[in-house]
């Protein structure tokens, strides 16, 4: 993505908060040759949609364009696009700590509002070592998303998370044969039914 500055053009302007990297200027009347020869309208349109994804992507700091003209292998508007994607898919990921068979998991806690007109999309893995614990079950209700732990134990499937063997803590904090505690990455998407 190019600059719109005194090394493209003399009729630019980088006063205007909206077009952070410049953008083209009219004529002074219909005349004069005082302003870019193309529409400024349609050029700043393209200016604007570029400066908006760039901008979304990367904010006022983090990156800068590059200054040249993009081409397929280098260029400032597929990289912000792929970073939004990124951004996106990221956000709906969380890290949930989950004991026992069953955890619920409100609905606040992930930043959503149970909608029974919506469909939900929820993908459950865990978070580490756990080699013997099959798919994690998980089920949309109106008082959050349900969690469902179950593991294959000498051949034998065992609702909930590992238990609390002896000696695993000091004396006192926990109780041998409580359910341990197991963390899991917790995808929610929210579609329209």
């Amino acid at each position: 993505m190019i600059r719109i500055d005194s090394t493209y053009s003399e009729y630019f302007d980088s006063s205007d908060e909206k077009y952070p990297y410049g953008k083209a200027v009219d004529a002074s009347t219909e005349d004069s040759s005082d302003g870019t020869e193309y529409k400024v309208r349609w050029m700043n349109d393209v200016i604007g949609a570029f400066s908006a994804l760039f901008y979304r992507a990367f904010g006022k700091t983090t990156r800068k364009p590059l200054n040249e003209p993009d081409n397929i292998e280098r260029s400032d508007i597929a990289d912000a696009v792929v970073q939004l994607i990124e951004t996106a898919s990221i956000s709906q990921w969380h890290k949930i700590d989950v004991q026992s068979a069953e955890t619920v998991i409100p609905w606040e806690e992930l930043g959503k509002t149970y909608n029974t007109e919506k469909s939900y999309t929820i993908i459950a893995t865990p978070n580490g070592n756990y080699t013997e614990f099959l798919p994690i079950g998980t089920e949309a209700k109106e008082d959050g998303v349900h969690i469902y732990i179950r593991r294959l134990v000498d051949g034998t499937i065992a609702d909930g998370t590992r238990q609390i063997t002896w000696g695993t803590f000091v004396f006192g904090e926990r109780l041998f044969g409580e359910f341990e505690t197991m963390t899991i990455n917790l995808f929610v998407k929210e579609f329209a039914a």
